[in-house]
């Protein structure tokens, strides 16, 4: 009998990670207005993923992120996804009057349940 099997028959997760992602040069380019369009892009990408954002705050240049992760999902794979793609949509709709980049990598830490 295998006892892991018996209790377990499925997969069973409870990752968090709180990502920080950085505006290039650390602009101040997120001002309140652009932030109202560009925060739920970020949550519909992540949600893309399988994943689920929790919380999503910031300033005019880095975001924080709370992020349930789906276990088929790599943090990397995650941040590459929603860094390559919000910059992108940015860019093609010209939300900014400039090219948007962000800073090259990314922040990520693990968080427990029992701090949010």
């Amino acid at each position: 009998m295998n006892i892991i099997r018996e209790y377990m028959p499925n997969s069973f997760t409870q990752l968090y990670i709180h990502y920080v992602f950085i505006v290039q040069e650390r602009e101040c380019a997120l001002k309140p207005e652009i932030q109202e369009r560009f925060y739920p892009y970020l949550v519909s990408l992540i949600h893309q993923k399988k994943c689920v954002t929790i919380a999503i705050n910031g300033t005019e240049n880095h975001i924080h992120l709370l992020v349930k992760m789906h276990p088929d999902v790599s943090i990397s794979e995650l941040a590459k996804f929603a860094k390559a793609n919000s910059s992108h949509w940015a860019n093609e709709i010209r939300l900014f009057p400039h090219r948007f980049h962000w800073q090259e990598g990314y922040g990520a830490f693990s968080v427990s349940q029992s701090m949010f």
